[in-house]
């Protein structure tokens, strides 16, 4: 699989690496990576059955993207990637961490136009990710 960007560009933001169907599990692992002034982590995120509750999560987002209050939060199963977004008026700003425990954790902000660019994050992982 070609590498995917799905928040920022591929020196800062995140990627997708690749997507894996476990054989002998019912579930999925997806190869995350974060950039951040020439930082690099990347880790295997495990999903049970599909990733369709990230792509969810995303979509969300999208459909409301003229605003929310607070900040909307999505964890993966395991905890080892967790993504924050709060929207700011005409921008979403992302907090996204990447950890595999207790070793190290790795955590970028990126800010978005609310619209166009989170529907079109939206519609990468709908695209990239098994549901």
């Amino acid at each position: 699989m070609d590498p995917v960007v799905v928040i920022g560009t591929h020196s800062e933001g995140v990627t997708v690496l690749d997507v894996e169907r476990l054989a002998h599990e019912e579930g999925e692992q997806v190869l995350v990576e974060i950039n951040r002034g020439g930082l690099t982590a990347a880790r295997w995120v495990f999903f049970f059955h599909d990733a369709s509750e990230l792509v969810r999560y995303f979509s969300s987002l999208s459909r409301h993207w003229r605003g929310w209050q607070g900040t909307r939060e999505w964890k993966s199963l395991e905890g080892d990637l967790e993504i924050q977004a709060t929207h700011t008026g005409s921008h979403v700003d992302f907090v996204v961490s990447l950890r595999s425990e207790p070793s190290w954790r790795s955590e970028i902000s990126l800010t978005v136009a609310a619209g166009t660019d989170l529907e079109r994050i939206a519609d990468v992982l709908a695209t990239t990710l098994p549901t």
